[in-house]
């Protein structure tokens, strides 16, 4: 298992850029053949609900006292 300060620092990251995800709609912007961005209509917040549950999971288990 890895060492309780690099999960936190994993944890939060991911958890970071989930909320950053979400809050931009990077994750579901996708590209037109003209190049344009185009939205895209299924599974639009699954991406970033992923990342940022994941994130704090991984977080919270990385804090186990001894």
């Amino acid at each position: 298992m890895a060492p309780v300060r690099l999960r936190m620092a994993v944890g939060i990251g991911l958890a970071l850029l989930g909320l950053f995800g979400a809050l931009t709609g990077i994750f579901f912007t996708g590209m037109t053949p003209d190049g344009r961005l185009a939205q895209l209509s299924t599974g639009r917040i699954l991406p970033s609900a992923v990342l940022l549950v994941g994130g704090v999971l991984i977080a919270a288990t990385g804090r186990r006292p001894r």
